[in-house]
């Protein structure tokens, strides 16, 4: 897989463009970026459950082909699970370590049942560093990014256990930019970029992304 020589050698992330956020460096060669970047930029924590309609996602989300060369969106989504602590493991649920994350689409979401990216680790494995409800260093399983279950507000409309979620009004428009040739599956690949900050960064962040192309 390519987008390993991403991640080894001095462990510095190509992107393309320059970040503060990961202090990323600009490829002097085109050929050097992946295929496809998707940057989620989202607020600095886990939103509140105050079942109000409309306040489920807080990340706006941007894909940056850099085969096409165009920069697509923004969607909304969220890069935080439910916003409330299980019963059954109260370490849970996992959110997501801000920074850089490989992805493929090669097995979907729910077990192929419907469409999905995949984030993987350097030797594509499903594993995704993470951290636990406590703050404490961790790791997810078969991390995603998916459809959103509502925009209710609720403790569970993101429907996610450490997945990035989108919109279920905006997934099908996000989705559109990837290839899902095998229906729920397919051959992209790229970075997931995940950017947490105040709204000032974050504006100023948006502000580089939409100038790459």
């Amino acid at each position: 897989m390519h987008l390993k020589s991403f991640f080894l050698g001095v462990l510095v992330v190509i992107s393309s463009i320059v970040s503060l956020a990961f202090t990323m460096e600009e490829p002097t060669n085109p050929q050097s970026k992946p295929p496809l970047e998707v940057y989620v930029i989202d607020q600095e924590t886990l939103p509140k459950a105050t079942g109000v309609k409309g306040s489920t996602y807080t990340a706006q989300l941007y894909i940056v082909d850099n085969q096409k060369q165009q920069v697509f969106g923004p969607y909304q989504g969220s890069s935080f699970p439910n916003s409330k602590q299980s019963k059954e493991d109260p370490e849970k649920p996992n959110t997501l370590k801000a920074g850089a994350h490989i992805f493929n689409n090669k097995y979907g979401h729910k077990g192929g049942t419907k469409q999905g990216l995949n984030l993987i680790n350097v030797d594509e494995q499903r594993i995704t560093d993470a951290f636990s409800w406590f703050k404490k260093p961790s790791k997810i399983r078969y991390a995603n990014v998916h459809t959103g279950c509502s925009d209710n507000g609720n403790f569970n409309s993101r429907g996610s256990q450490g997945c990035i979620t989108i919109h279920p009004k905006q997934v099908d428009a996000f989705f559109k930019h990837f290839d899902f040739s095998k229906g729920t599956k397919g051959t992209s690949e790229g970075i997931v970029y995940i950017y947490r900050a105040n709204e000032a960064k974050r504006l100023s962040f948006i502000n580089q992304i939409k100038t790459i192309y």
